[in-house]
């Protein structure tokens, strides 16, 4: 319901922890071990990361003490919870390496989140609203672009704001 999902949050000026959000069931194919790597390197670069995960079994996801595991989170019953836990991210990942869709690239933009993705398959290109990486990326080619945005924070800004302004073209009723 279109009409009941709030407004982009506001970004209170804060990047840490740094927050990347994983939504998908399947965490090796939406690039779960790439993004981990990332937080690992930035963590060893002296910031405070957290990757919360979203879909799969909290015991299916690798313990490390950067990643908070919440499971599956039914999006039609529990609207209010999917939408503040995705709110709450400073990025959206999604960095499979084969993508029919990607569905939750287009719910992190709806909801004004700035995304970090791969250009496989049906992925979007963020443009303005995030980081696009090749297929083949790596942990440390993630870490440096993410280190680059902490440094300058007006460039997020500009990330968030342009995810914002375009949300609405992501919609489900569109």
């Amino acid at each position: 319901d279109e009409d009941s999902l709030p407004p982009p949050a506001e970004w209170d000026g804060r990047l840490s922890p740094l927050r990347l959000g994983l939504v998908g069931i399947d965490w090796e194919r939406k690039g779960g071990p790439v993004l981990l790597d990332a937080a690992s390197i930035l963590e060893r670069m002296g910031y405070d990361v957290e990757v919360v995960v979203l879909g799969p079994d909290p015991e299916l996801v690798p313990a490390h003490p950067a990643v908070r595991p919440l499971g599956y989170i039914h999006k039609g019953r529990e609207v209010r919870r999917f939408v503040e836990t995705l709110r709450s991210f400073h990025f959206g990942c999604l960095l499979s390496r084969v993508e029919a869709s990607g569905f939750s690239t287009l719910e992190y933009l709806r909801l004004g989140v700035p995304i970090v993705t791969t250009a496989a398959g049906g992925i979007v290109d963020p443009k303005d609203a995030g980081l696009r990486f090749p297929i083949e990326a790596d942990g440390e080619q993630v870490a440096q672009a993410l280190a680059e945005v902490l440094r300058e924070p007006e460039r997020y800004a500009t990330m968030r704001d342009a995810a914002a302004r375009d949300g609405a073209f992501h919609s489900w009723n569109r």
